[in-house]
């Protein structure tokens, strides 16, 4: 192909890496977290008093970083599923 859609293609896979690299760093960034907050829980006594307090802590921290890596995961799978119907159709 040559012309726009060469170059519309080229931007659209360059996009498609970035997204690819951006998600694996988050998920890198997730699992360091986890195992961070994995590891405070497992320092805090079963019976001390501000272990409820540190779980919240843990629970608000990682649920906002999960969510974005899902959605970044699903803008990548949206952005390859759309490449592979254009190519399909137009290839």
């Amino acid at each position: 192909m040559d012309g726009p859609i060469a170059e519309w293609l080229t931007q659209i896979e360059r996009a498609r890496r970035q997204l690819d690299d951006a998600a694996s760093v988050m998920h890198h960034l997730r699992r360091e977290l986890d195992q961070a907050l994995s590891r405070a829980l497992a320092s805090a006594e079963p019976d001390d008093p501000s272990r409820p307090q540190l779980q919240r802590l843990c629970d608000t921290a990682a649920g906002p970083l999960r969510q974005r890596e899902q959605r970044l995961a699903d803008a990548l799978d949206d952005t390859a599923l759309r490449l592979r119907r254009y190519l399909g159709g137009n290839g």
